[in-house]
């Protein structure tokens, strides 16, 4: 099934990851970059913005038309459809013949219903999505968490630091976590975390990264931490969680309900509920490494076996058929 995907360049790779998995399959498919149009096309967008931003989308929606009679797909993929104004989307009108999908990982509302209303079918990365599309009368959608690019995340067999890693950006709610860690040294990187309210035992590396030093982060390290972003997920999986993994870390996950429709609770994942839980898992891997690694060890062979991109491409069109 020919494709296009829509979406925004380096937003977490996802659209690129996708895009891969596509040609993997064989599957002819190409990216259009909302936020990388092209010198001309930026330029314009800086004029229309100024002049009226109602003008700006209608140049966007124009771009995406083009580009769909241009490729002529049977299915286009948009990324976070919600990050977008609905404006742009009003070209699907054009388009009753060809399947139009969203992929949504981020909150929403019933104020995005005009937006879903331009789509055949959603599909969304935490099932709490799900449900909240059925109350707000959106199209059909369906589960599909996100996944690893097994190309940029897999163990290089290096040797790992026994330090608990965390690479995220900052919230409250996840700084009071960390103070109360005291059970391991951390490792934190991420820009703009509130610097003098760390404690002693966080080194911090004050940067945001690219997606391949975060691969080679988690080959360094023994043990990797997961805390969710509160706004944005209430029963998801976030990226750490399948690329952690991948990559061959310890990963320590905080307890959301979709691991139980994923993962295999003490054989492949280890989660926590509290600090307590936490402090006490670390504890007790640093002393059982056998057993350490044996769930590291299930873990990359359950992700490579049904978290990969590939994987989603193929529930996708399963989906759609």
């Amino acid at each position: 099934m020919k494709t296009l995907i829509i979406g925004k360049k380096n937003m977490l790779q996802w659209a690129e990851n996708l895009a891969k998995a596509y040609s993997q399959n064989n599957i002819e498919n190409k990216i259009l970059f909302l936020n990388e149009l092209g010198f001309l096309e930026n330029l314009k967008r800086n004029i229309f913005k100024v002049i009226s931003k109602d003008l700006m989308y209608e140049n966007i929606s124009k771009i995406i038309d083009i580009e769909i009679k241009k490729f002529k797909p049977e299915l286009v993929i948009v990324i976070s459809p919600f990050m977008f104004n609905e404006k742009i989307f009003e070209c699907f009108d054009n388009f009753s013949n060809i399947v139009k999908c969203g992929w949504i990982g981020d909150r929403f509302s019933s104020l995005h219903k005009n937006i879903a209303n331009k789509f055949d079918h959603l599909f969304y990365t935490d099932s709490f999505f799900l449900d909240e599309g059925k109350i707000f009368g959106f199209p059909s959608g369906s589960y599909l968490p996100l996944a690893v690019n097994e190309n940029i995340f897999f163990d290089k067999n290096k040797r790992r630091e026994e330090f608990l890693l965390f690479i995220a950006s900052y919230t409250k709610e996840r700084l009071e976590f960390l103070r109360q860690i005291n059970s391991i040294k951390l490792k934190l990187i991420g820009a703009k975390w509130q610097k003098n309210l760390l404690k002693n035992n966080i080194k911090y590396i004050d940067k945001n990264i690219d997606i391949k030093q975060v691969a080679e982060e988690y080959n360094s390290s023994q043990f990797i931490l997961n805390i969710k972003h509160e706004h944005n997920v209430v029963n998801g999986l976030n990226m750490r969680t399948f690329e952690a993994i991948a990559a061959g870390g310890c990963l320590l996950q905080d307890y959301v309900k979709d691991i139980e429709i994923n993962f295999e609770i003490g054989k492949n994942i280890l989660v926590y509920h509290n600090i307590e839980e936490l402090n006490e898992l670390i504890l007790r891997m640093k002393k059982d490494k056998f057993m350490m690694n044996n769930i590291i060890n299930n873990g990359k062979e359950h992700i490579l076996r049904e978290h990969t991109y590939k994987n989603r491409v193929n529930k996708i069109l399963e989906q759609l058929k």
